[in-house]
């Protein structure tokens, strides 16, 4: 099945360090309880969740708007807390097949995640265009 969305992937920023200066016990507990709050913040913004994948969180949302604010909810909510987050959105067709994705808008947002920095998001202007069609600015 294939359906277009807006991809949110954010991640854990610098975890390797993280663990270094804190221990395995409490680096991991950190990490934990960020990504529960990057979850509970996808998921009240209208997030659909996919996977966690060691230190990150993969989500769908219908529509660009709600993907923005939840990318901009949890880039705060990592300055506020002990650990910091990056991520990349990207808007396209998803490709479903089982549990997992497929397509290029998939790796866009995973590369994007993948070259940003900590307490940052890149967002393709793509995706700023679909959320002024869809709010209908």
């Amino acid at each position: 099945m294939s359906v277009d969305r807006a991809i949110l992937l954010c991640d854990v920023s610098g975890s390797t360090p993280l663990y270094e200066q804190h221990g395995d016990e409490r680096a991991s507990q950190m990490v934990h309880d960020c990504v529960e709050g990057m979850l509970e913040i996808a998921n009240r913004r209208g997030g659909e969740f996919v996977r966690t994948k060691g230190d990150d969180v993969l989500c769908l949302f219908e529509n660009a708007d709600r993907a923005l604010i939840a990318a901009k909810e949890i880039l705060d909510y990592g300055t506020a807390g002990s650990v910091s987050v990056h991520g990349g959105l990207h808007y396209g067709t998803v490709l479903w097949r089982g549990t997992e994705l497929f397509g290029g808008a998939v790796n866009v947002a995973a590369r994007l995640s993948g070259r940003i920095q900590r307490q940052r998001s890149f967002v393709k202007r793509h995706i700023c265009r679909k959320d002024r069609t869809q709010s209908g600015l």
